[in-house]
C-alpha cells in the first residue's frame, strides 16, 4: 500500500498544537510494499546516467542553527566547486518553528525543499505522509562507502521502514553519563566516600542511581557553587520528560504496556504510572528538594543550560547528550577538556535495573517533491562520506560512522568517541506514537509538579496517564 498523498488541510490541523518539546513522534511508518513512490525512485536513479550535469540546479534545505551548520557549509563548498552547476541554499530558522516549516512546505507539494535534514521522531510522520523519498534504487546504483557496515545497528532502526531505506544517519548520539574522572580518581575523595557511605567508591560504570546520589553529594559543595550534577528541569524544554524516560527504564519501566527497546508500541496502554515510574519521579525531586545535590537552578535549566554547567566546572556530573563531547573535548572556552568519563546511565537498585540510555539520530534524506533528485542524492552522499562525517565532529557534531568512532586518534581528542557506541547499544527510541507531543507534554507537567512539591508523584503521574490514555484512543 503507497503511503497517503500529503493532505495540507490535514496537516495544518496537526501543527495546530505547538509540540512542547524538541522530538514530537507523531505516527508509526506503516509497512509499505514498493509504492509509487518507490517507482519515482527507482526511475529518478534511472536517469540519473543522462541527467544534464550542466544545467544550473538550486539545491535547498530548511534546517536550524545547529552544529550541522558549519559542516552543511563546509560541504556545501566543496560539492559547489566540483559541481559548479549547483548551488546549496540553506534556511536556517528558529528549532521550535524548522518541523512545522518543513511539513507545511512539504504538505503542499510544491517541490520547494529538496533535501531535509530530520531526527528519527519525525521520520514516521514523514514516511506516512510520502514526504520522503526511499533511496533504495539510488543506494543499489551509487552506495555511499562502506554502505551500511560502517554503521551501528542501532543507527539504521528508524530510518528503515516498510522495507525501505530512507536516509542517510548523520549526527547524534545517545544520552549517557559524564562526569568527572580527574576528581573521581582523588584518593582522599575515594576514602572520604568509604568513610561515609561505609563502602568503596564503585566505577561509575557499574553505578546505581543510590551510587549516582551518594557520590553526588559527596561533591555538592553550596559555598563553592559546585553541584553533584545538574538537570535540564525546566517544563518546556525538552529534557524533562527526557529524564523522566530515562531514569524509567533504567528502574525496568516502560511508558507504555507494549512497548520495546526501538520505540515501537504494540499496546498504547500508559505504564509509566508504575512503582518504577513513581520511584524515577520521587527521586528526581528529591535531588534537588530534599537530598539537594543538584543544583537549585536546575528547574530554570533546558538541556543546553545543564550541559554548560559541566562544561564551565560546576558539577561534577550531568545525565545529558553524549554528543555535547565535542564540545566538552574541544571547545577553547572548555574547563574540562581531557578530564570527563563517558558511560551508561545508572541502573535502578530492584531487580529490573538495567543500565539504560535514550536514543536519537539526525538523518539527511531527499524531498519526495523535489525536482532535483539526483542532485540531491549525490550531496546527502557526499554528505555521509567518512571526510564530512569527520569535518563535522571537528566543528562540534557527532559522527555516526564506526570507523570513526573506533579510530584511535579520534578518541585521544575526543574520548567520548568509542564509549558511546556501547551507550547508545544500551539505549532505548522514544515511544513512535503520532501524539508524542502531547505525551511528552502531559509527562512534563506531571514532573514539574513534583518538582514543585504540588502534587504527590503518585497522583501526578496518575493524573498524566489518564490524560495519555485519552490521548490514545484520538
Amino acid at each position: 500500500m503507497a503511503p497517503p498523498e500529503p493532505d495540507l488541510s490535514t496537516t495544518l490541523k496537526r501543527l495546530s498544537v505547538r509540540p512542547m518539546s524538541r522530538r514530537e513522534f507523531v505516527s508509526q511508518g506503516a509497512k509499505l510494499t514498493l509504492s509509487a513512490t518507490a517507482v519515482g525512485s527507482l526511475l529518478a536513479a534511472c536517469e540519473s546516467s543522462t541527467a544534464n550535469t550542466n544545467k544550473s540546479v538550486t539545491l535547498r534545505l530548511v534546517t536550524f542553527e545547529g552544529v550541522q551548520k558549519p559542516n552543511i557549509q563546509h560541504a556545501a563548498a566543496l560539492f559547489s566547486k566540483q559541481h559548479p552547476n549547483v548551488k546549496i541554499v540553506t534556511e536556517f530558522v528558529p528549532f521550535t518553528s524548522t518541523r512545522d516549516k518543513m511539513a507545511i512546505e512539504l504538505a503542499s507539494g510544491k517541490g520547494g525543499l529538496d533535501f531535509l535534514f530530520i531526527i528519527d521522531d519525525w521520520v514516521p510522520e514523514f514516511v506516512q505522509s510520502g514526504w520522503l523519498e526511499p533511496l533504495d534504487a539510488y543506494i543499489s546504483n551509487d552506495p555511499p562507502a562502506n554502505w551500511p557496515g560502517d554503521w551501528g545497528d542501532y543507527a539504521l532502526i528508524t530510518i528503515r521502514q516498510g522495507g525501505h531505506t530512507y536516509g542517510f544517519p548523520n549526527h547524534g548520539g545517545p544520552i549517557g553519563l559524564m562526569y568527572r574522572k580527574d576528581l573521581i580518581a582523588d584518593p582522599a575523595k575515594q576514602q572520604a566516600f568509604a568513610n561515609r557511605f561505609g563502602y568503596q567508591m564503585p566505577d561509575p560504570a557499574a553505578w546505581t542511581w543510590t551510587d549516582f546520589q551518594n557520590v553526588g553529594v559527596l561533591f555538592t559543595d553550596p559555598s563553592k557553587r559546585f553541584y553533584g550534577t545538574a538537570w535540564g528541569s525546566k517544563q518546556g524544554e525538552q529534557q524533562l520528560a527526557y529524564d523522566f524516560m530515562t531514569g524509567l527504564w533504567s528502574r525496568g519501566g516502560r511508558v507504555f504496556k507494549g512497548e520495546d527497546a526501538t520505540g515501537k508500541i504494540t499496546d498504547r496502554t500508559p505504564a509509566f504510572n508504575d512503582s518504577a515510574g513513581v520511584e524515577t519521579a520521587v527521586f528526581y525531586a528529591n535531588s534537588i528538594n530534599k537530598v539537594k545535590f543538584a543544583d537549585p537552578a536546575s528547574t530554570s535549566y533546558g538541556t543546553f543550560e545543564a550541559a554548560l554547567s559541566l562544561m564551565n566546572a560546576g558539577v561534577f556530573m550531568v545525565v545529558n547528550w553524549l554528543p555535547f563531547g565535542p564540545t566538552f573535548e574541544g571547545s577553547k572556552d572548555s574547563k574540562v577538556v581531557g578530564k570527563l568519563g563517558y558511560t551508561m546511565i545508572p541502573k535502578g537498585t530492584g531487580p529490573n535495573g538495567r543500565h539504560s540510555a535514550g536514543n536519537a539520530w539526525w538523518y539527511y534524506g531527499i524531498a519526495s517533491s523535489s525536482r532535483n533528485k539526483d542532485w540531491a542524492y549525490r550531496f546527502i552522499k557526499f554528505l555521509t562520506e567518512p571526510a564530512q562525517q569527520e569535518d563535522l565532529l571537528q566543528s562540534g557534531g557527532q559522527p555516526m560512522r564506526l570507523s570513526l568512532l573506533k579510530r584511535p586518534d579520534l578518541n585521544q581528542k575526543f574520548p567520548f568517541l568509542e564509549p558511546s557506541i556501547k551507550v547508545a547499544e544500551a539505549g532505548n527510541f522514544w515511544p513512535h506514537v503520532r501524539q508524542y507531543a502531547q505525551l511528552d507534554s502531559a509527562i512534563q507537567e506531571a514532573m514539574s509538579e513534583v518538582v514543585a512539591g504540588s502534587k504527590p508523584a503518585q497522583a501526578a503521574l496518575d493524573g498524566a496517564a489518564s490524560k495519555v490514555a485519552a490521548l490514545m484512543k484520538s
